[in-house]
């Protein structure tokens, strides 16, 4: 019996079995992450329409407004829309302060890719100001302010960070 542990074969078969593990692993874990990208990117079909200004026809299916085809809300073209990888920026973005909601903690932010962000402010979001600890009420109209989060699944960018920028 000890021979067989000792023997060239049996490190051999060892071997191969630890390395098989590591490949399946590693394998395990790249499947797993590009599951959670493609869950995360998925939903970005279901707001196409609010996002970009795109309408609904009477037969459900989306079209381009007038001016053509893949023309936004704002008139730019697509290509000027979007950022270089070809999807949106979910998860933040930095703009002025167009509007509060009266009834919940949200707020709708124009973003520097002259779109309308809605950001969802939870009470585990934290406000910043500085080095000052800023709460919901703090943030204003007209406020010059950066958004940290995750998009959830109504297209809204669920805050985790939200910093103010004094003038």
């Amino acid at each position: 019996m000890n021979n067989l542990l000792q023997s060239k074969a049996m490190k051999i078969v060892l071997a191969s079995l630890v390395a098989s593990i590591l490949l399946v692993g590693a394998f395990a874990l790249g499947m797993g992450v590009g599951e959670r990208k493609a869950n995360h990117f998925g939903r970005f079909s279901e707001n196409y329409g609010r996002m970009f200004g795109s309408q609904r026809g009477p037969d459900g299916r989306m079209f381009a407004p007038p001016g053509g085809m893949m023309r936004g809300a704002f008139g730019q073209g697509f290509e000027q829309m979007m950022p270089s990888r070809g999807l949106p920026n979910s998860n933040g973005a930095f703009g002025k302060v167009l509007s509060m909601s009266a009834s919940s903690s949200s707020f709708i932010l124009a973003g520097q890719d002259n779109l309308e962000h809605d950001v969802l402010v939870t009470s585990s979001t934290a406000v910043r100001s500085g080095r000052d600890t800023k709460t919901f009420a703090d943030i204003k109209p007209d406020s010059d302010v950066s958004v940290f989060g995750v998009p959830n699944e109504k297209g809204e960018i669920e805050a985790k960070l939200i910093r103010i920028f004094q003038k």
